[in-house]
């Protein structure tokens, strides 16, 4: 798990914890069943205007990361479970590579699961690359599979690729932000504009 995922997860946790401690009753504090059918997931906690950095292990910046509020929903009162995810309000990433622009990441909403490992940008989605000298490579499409520490970026909605002179659009995307490769799956459409 990613450092600073974790150190996000469990502040949530904690704070979370300690709200629910001062504000119930003493028989909440008694109970060992959830309320209902038991499969409601409850809001742990919350962070607001989220800004982190993840570093790699020579100490270089790997990606930058922030948000304008997460909220951790926990499957189970006793501990983390694999149900448990993080609601993401306006996501943004910042991925760097040692040989080129950084590459940026935006959306109106994300998820995260799996222990902050995967992340979903969802709503608006927008990734893109300031070229020297040139207009910008812009991916667009309705939802994005991020792995954040491999910067692999996978969709099967609808996706617009355009770069300079080029604009290539499709159904799903495999795409290597470090590696700078880009694969459409199916429908995919290329059309070369020298003049624009």
């Amino acid at each position: 798990m990613p450092r600073h995922w974790l150190t996000i997860i469990v502040s949530i946790a904690l704070f979370a914890t300690a709200i629910v401690l001062l504000n119930s009753p003493p028989q909440v504090l008694q109970q060992t069943e959830p309320p209902g059918n038991g499969r409601e997931l409850l809001l742990s906690g919350y962070l607001t205007g989220v800004r982190t950095t993840q570093y790699g292990e020579a100490g270089a910046v790997e990606y930058r990361f922030s948000a304008d509020r997460m909220s951790h929903f926990q499957a189970d009162r006793e501990g983390p479970s694999a149900r448990d995810y993080t609601d993401i309000e306006a996501p943004s990433f910042t991925f760097y590579q040692a040989e080129s622009a950084p590459w940026r990441m935006t959306a109106r909403q994300g998820r995260s699961s799996d222990d902050g490992e995967l992340v979903i940008l969802q709503d608006d989605v927008r990734v893109w690359q300031n070229n020297t000298a040139s207009e910008p490579t812009v991916i667009t499409t309705s939802e994005l599979l991020i792995r954040p520490e491999s910067q692999v970026a996978e969709t099967d909605q609808f996706v617009m690729i355009t770069r300079p002179q080029m604009v290539a659009s499709g159904v799903g995307m495999r795409a290597d932000l470090e590696q700078e490769t880009f694969a459409i799956r199916s429908e995919g459409k290329t059309v070369y504009e020298p003049n624009r």
